[in-house]
């Protein structure tokens, strides 16, 4: 199998989801694309083929934490896949500076033996 790019439910997302296949596993990777540009996230190297992805994928985020928006801060935990063996945890972080232009970093992890649950973060 070839890498794979996954679609979203929601086509106004213009962020880039894809899997490809690596010795002994799968290879995520993550652009971010936002207003002043995109963010590439490190890529996650999983156990499994990319078959693994391709069914679990379900073309959304799940919120896991409560969005929390002041003045000048956005943060949402979010989980983008849930595996038999853990989850893809997605940070979201915005803010607006000084220069009143709105700037933003997120970061991802896989988080091994953990599950969405009713909304929540927990262990499988």
């Amino acid at each position: 199998m070839t890498k794979q790019t996954f679609g979203w439910n929601d086509t106004s997302i213009p962020h880039v989801f894809t899997a490809e296949p690596r010795k002994g596993g799968t290879r995520l990777r993550f652009k971010i694309v936002k207003d002043g540009g995109s963010q590439n996230l490190l890529p996650i190297d999983l156990p499994g083929p990319v078959r693994d992805v391709t069914i679990h994928w379900k073309g959304e985020f799940v919120p896991v934490t409560q969005a929390t928006s002041e003045t000048f801060l956005y943060v949402q935990g979010r989980v983008l896949l849930q595996l038999p063996t853990g989850c893809v945890y997605w940070s979201v972080n915005h803010w607006v500076g000084k220069d009143d232009k709105k700037h933003s970093i997120d970061t991802w992890c896989f988080m091994p033996g953990m599950c969405v649950r009713d909304g929540h973060l927990v262990r499988i």
